[in-house]
Order: C-alpha cells, then structure tokens, then sequence
C-alpha cells in the first residue's frame, strides 16, 4: 500500500484544521464586540441608536439588549461546535500521524 494517500488525507486534515482554527479566531473577535457593545448599551441611560444598512436609527434599548444577547448566545453555540471539531480533527490527525510513523519505520525494514 502506497504512503502518499496518507500523506495527502493528513495534509487534507491539517488545512481543514487550520480553517477550523481561524473560525475560531473570528467567533472569538465576534464574541469579544457583542460583550463589549452588551456593556456598554447596558451602562447607557440615554437613547440608543442602532445600525441599519448604512443609518442609524433609535431603537428601544431592551430589544438593541435582546438582539445583542441572541447573537452572543448563536456565537457560543458556533464555538462549542467548532471546538468539537477541533477536537475530534486533533484526534484524527494524531491517529494517523502515528500511523503514518509506523508504516514509514515499517518501510525503512
């Protein structure tokens, strides 16, 4: 049995991986603003202004607070999906890493 299927499935993984980690990156940046504009509409007492296309518009603070809790929930849930996956990869990648080691020590008998 030829090597370079494995070689290929375990370069396959780790770009798969690697997207996998910048998902993260991102949902992590996403999570970060929705707390901190949380906090902030939180802290006002004024009026709340939020964003539609390219205007601002007034809005009712406990819907803007609604809206910005919803989204910060949908973000959690992504990252617990993506962490799932990262791990179940980091798995798939070790297993065939040591595979991939012992078929080449194998050849090189």
């Amino acid at each position: 049995m030829s090597s370079k299927p494995d070689f290929r499935e375990l370069q396959a993984l780790e770009q798969q991986f690697q997207s996998l980690l910048m998902q993260k990156q991102n949902l992590q940046i996403e999570e970060m603003e929705l707390t901190n504009a949380l906090n902030e509409v939180n802290k006002t007492t004024g009026d709340v202004y939020r964003t539609v296309g390219t205007a601002m518009v007034l809005a009712k603070k406990d819907e803007v607070v609604s809206d910005l809790n919803n989204k910060l929930s949908q973000s959690k849930t992504k990252m617990e999906t993506i962490e799932n996956q990262e791990k179940q990869l980091e798995e798939k990648i070790s297993t065939l890493q040591k595979e991939l080691q012992e078929q080449l020590s194998r050849d090189k008998n």
